[in-house]
């Protein structure tokens, strides 16, 4: 038999050494089903790997964005597009690149977009079309427990900064704002009868179910929701229900009175049928909390008399009430959301930013500290560290 030149088997054990330190070297994508991970990238989400943490994100999804606003600056910051859709706050300035069922891929592609968070299922030709440009499209749907909102931030927080370092930070972000849930229905006073409601989601009369994180928060407000099962309720079974309070998107009320089912409920003849902003409702990042505040402030308005909630919107800023005692030393990213609305209120006092405050350290705050610190002559990094701090409530800050 031929004996093999010992060059080219040499060769082949040198490649196939290569190809076994390769392989060594790139780790298997991490998963995150049972917590944080032990490195950040690459990361398995459902069925997709995320190889390196994107620079540049577009969302689809009004909810998605509003979790990623309520992560933080440094993920809010990846955003590159939005669809139509995604309009509320600061997403209106960024580029929209159509409709969340149908985005324009080019669009997506010139503006660099490396990962797509969306509600809806692709088609085959968009799927298609956004792999032939290198995106990826991370599918997330919305969340029906607690335990389910967990998981949808966490997937975000990792799809765009790590298995370690974005769950964990999405972890705390979920943890803050369920806490601060919890808090406001401890507060809910306990003696007298049940307080019952309903939210009707659109003109047909349908009610939001306690099945649905939108139903839940009525229960978070200190009220029972008369739609278990949701969907339309029969006239017979509302006027059983005859609710004490009803909640509808705007614009629905004058439309609900002048239904038959619904114009002689106590709820409506008591004049207690009341509009609130739909986004707050059906969002399943920070908007819940403003949601909860606004619904337990109408139904309990001894809570907002006495001081215990108060939404971000109806904030005054006041640095006479901030003593140096009182006020938060430094404000980021991380901070609470109560230190970082009080960090809010100041700049909106000063002329800095336009009122209200969302309680959230996002792209314009850290904007408008860096416009700050750039008339007060510090340092422009956009943390409101001691110094800012210290400088920002001072009798002569410069004014916006």
């Amino acid at each position: 038999m031929k004996k093999r030149p010992v060059q080219l088997i040499r060769a082949a054990a040198v490649f196939l050494g290569a190809i076994m330190f390769l392989s060594a070297c790139s780790p298997k994508p991490a998963n995150t089903e049972s917590g944080a991970a032990e490195y950040d990238f690459p990361v398995q989400i459902g069925e997709v790997t995320v190889n390196e943490s994107p620079s540049k994100v577009a969302v689809l999804s009004p909810s998605l964005a509003d979790i990623v606003v309520s992560l933080g600056s440094v993920y809010e910051l990846k955003l590159a597009a939005r669809s139509e859709d995604c309009t509320a706050g600061e997403l209106s300035v960024l580029p929209s690149a159509g409709s969340a069922e149908s985005p324009d891929v080019e669009t997506l592609k010139n503006l660099g977009v490396q990962l797509v968070l969306t509600e809806l299922e692709p088609s085959e030709e968009l799927a298609e079309s956004c792999s032939d440009a290198g995106i990826q499209i991370l599918v997330l749907t919305k969340a029906t427990t607690r335990e389910e909102l967990t998981a949808l931030f966490t997937s975000v927080g990792s799809a765009l900064g790590g298995a370690k370092t974005g769950y964990r930070a999405a972890e705390r972000r979920i943890a803050n704002l369920l806490s601060a849930l919890d808090d406001i229905q401890r507060l809910i006073p306990k003696d007298g009868a049940s307080v019952t409601a309903g939210y009707v989601i659109n003109a047909e009369g349908e009610f939001a179910s306690d099945s649905t994180m939108t139903g839940k928060l009525l229960a978070y407000a200190g009220a029972v929701n008369i739609a278990a099962d949701g969907g339309t309720l029969a006239a017979d079974e509302l006027a059983t229900a005859d609710p004490d309070y009803i909640f509808c998107a705007k614009g629905l009320k004058d439309e609900l009175i002048q239904r038959e089912e619904f114009s002689s409920l106590n709820a409506v003849v008591n004049e207690r049928i009341y509009e609130i902003d739909g986004a707050l409702m059906e969002n399943q990042g920070s908007s819940m909390l403003d949601a909860v505040i606004e619904l337990a402030g109408t139904m309990y308005p001894q809570l907002k008399t006495e001081g215990l909630i108060a939404s971000s919107s109806s904030q005054e800023a006041s640095s006479d009430a901030e003593s140096a005692a009182d006020r938060p030393a430094r404000v980021d990213a991380d901070s609470s959301r109560a230190d970082i609305l009080v960090l809010q209120d100041r700049l909106i006092e000063l002329g800095y930013m336009q009122p209200p405050g969302d309680g959230f350290y996002g792209y314009w705050t850290k904007a408008t500290v860096q416009e700050f610190q750039k008339r007060a002559g510090l340092e422009e990094t956009g943390i409101a560290d001691e110094t800012t701090m210290n400088r920002l409530f001072a009798d002569d800050a410069p004014k916006g």
